[in-house]
């Protein structure tokens, strides 16, 4: 009984890791930028600045990890601001397509 248990949890884990590696890019950008929208028009109206950094850090985060997911996927950057922000901003070893030549298309 024990084994048909750990099977079945082992089966759930490898379906949500790819589950995540094929839509988890697309859903941490989609959730980081309704964040970021969220927290602007939702602490502007209620006038709490600790809820709009904590809602704009929060959605920062999503959209960063989202566009790092996508350029570790296909060695390329999903958009010129992702990029610029990796490239620039971030230090060199965040950079997920560093040390590759060409992208996956």
């Amino acid at each position: 009984m024990y084994v048909n248990g750990l099977v079945g949890v082992i089966a759930l884990v490898a379906l949500a890791a790819l589950v995540a590696w094929l839509v988890g890019s697309i859903v941490l950008r989609l959730v980081g930028g309704l964040l970021i929208v969220v927290g602007l028009f939702g602490t502007i109206s209620a006038g709490d600045v600790l809820g709009l950094i904590v809602m704009l850090t929060l959605g920062l985060a999503g959209w960063l990890a989202g566009h790092w997911l996508f350029a570790f996927r296909h060695h390329y950057y999903a958009g010129a601001i992702a990029e610029r922000v990796f490239l620039q901003v971030m230090p060199a070893r965040l950079d997920p397509t560093r040390r590759w030549w060409f992208p996956n298309q």
